[in-house]
């Protein structure tokens, strides 16, 4: 009997643990696949998303700090997977735009409990830079925002 109800325990822990994913899993959903995909983490937060990009398959990924200079060529998608404030955001934003090329992928999730206010200012800024298609989602009770830079216009020339 005893047995019985620690399995029934353990069953219920791995449903609950099953239907809320960890912010870093909700982000991973968000991205799909990343086979033979090049990444760069800016800023503090990126071990557990290095590590799940390295269980999915991830062709390289790099951490950086903020303004720290990155050794990659280019990368398909960057993400900042700490923002705390819309100045980290526009710093991250310049960092992250000398890395990308045409139709590469940025992310930004914001760890502040209300992030209306730079959520707002950070989609102006990326529209500023020349990136398009910006979204924004709510996972695991934080604001992620994601944006592309577009094939052609003034984006592509620089």
């Amino acid at each position: 009997m005893f047995i019985e109800n620690s399995l029934s325990i353990t069953e219920r822990y791995r449903t609950r643990v099953a239907s809320s994913p960890t912010a870093t899993e909700a982000l991973l959903d968000l991205i799909g696949p990343v086979d033979d995909l090049h990444v760069l983490l800016i800023g503090p937060g990126g071990l557990d998303m290095m590590c799940g990009l390295i269980d999915e398959g991830c062709a390289s990924v790099e951490m950086v700090t903020l303004g720290q200079r990155h050794r990659c060529d280019f990368s398909e998608i960057v993400i900042v997977p700490e923002v705390s404030s819309a100045a980290v955001a526009q710093e991250a934003i310049a960092q992250a735009r000398r890395m990308m090329r045409p139709l590469n992928t940025l992310i930004l999730r914001f760890t502040m409990n209300d992030a209306t206010a730079a959520v707002q200012e950070t989609r102006n800024q990326l529209t500023l830079q020349g990136f398009s298609g910006v979204r924004a989602y709510h996972l695991s009770d934080r604001t992620v925002l994601t944006a592309e830079l577009p094939l052609c216009g003034r984006v592509a020339s620089l």
